[in-house]
């Protein structure tokens, strides 16, 4: 069961990242019931993961944000020669580790990337990869499946459009202060 300090991370993070949802979170855990929250236990695994973009380790930097922009997403994972995950390249990357040290566009991506990144499993409940993406300001989880294998990523936008998805409707129509009271459904 998620605890109410898990509610306040997760809003803090969805408040940041898409506004009034953060408010949306704590407000769900002070109305219903713990027997309601079973969504915060949802394996990560039965979300829709992304299909993971990879290159390898000696990939040059120009290429892997070639391959981002082509596919129009915000990372790509770095594998190593067995295939294994041995860092994430994301957006954050590009900007603090290449453009703001001004490396030649044929620099490793290994050079670059986040080594060692945080990975979950399918079966990882989705109260804890919030956490993750909360703790770490993550936007993209690995998850691995059980052979050590890259099975997708979850984004945090996915784990956010999930839990809006199962929120009931009187909570969704709270507004963002609790004090406050709408006067019909749909906050009118």
């Amino acid at each position: 069961m998620t605890s109410p300090d898990t509610a306040r991370n997760i809003s803090a993070f969805a408040d940041t990242k898409y506004g009034k949802l953060g408010n949306i979170a704590v407000s769900y855990f002070t109305v219903t019931k713990s027997a309601d929250r079973e969504f915060w236990s949802e394996p990560v695994g039965r979300l829709t993961l992304q299909k993971a973009l990879t290159v390898k380790s000696d990939t040059a930097v120009a290429d892997a944000i070639r391959l981002m922009q082509e596919k129009g997403k915000g990372c790509v994972c770095v594998q190593d020669d067995t295939g294994a995950v041995i860092g994430i390249f994301t957006e954050r990357d590009v900007m603090v580790h290449f453009i703001g040290q001004s490396l030649s566009p044929d620099t490793p991506v290994d050079q670059v990337m986040t080594p060692d990144p945080v990975m979950v499993s399918p079966e990882t409940p989705l109260s804890e990869a919030i956490e993750i993406f909360y703790e770490h300001k993550f936007h993209h989880l690995p998850v691995l499946n059980g052979n050590g294998r890259l099975k997708g990523l979850l984004s945090i936008r996915v784990a956010v459009d999930f839990v809006a998805e199962h929120l009931p409707g009187e909570v969704l129509n709270r507004p963002p202060d609790a004090s406050l009271t709408a006067i019909e459904e749909g906050g009118g």
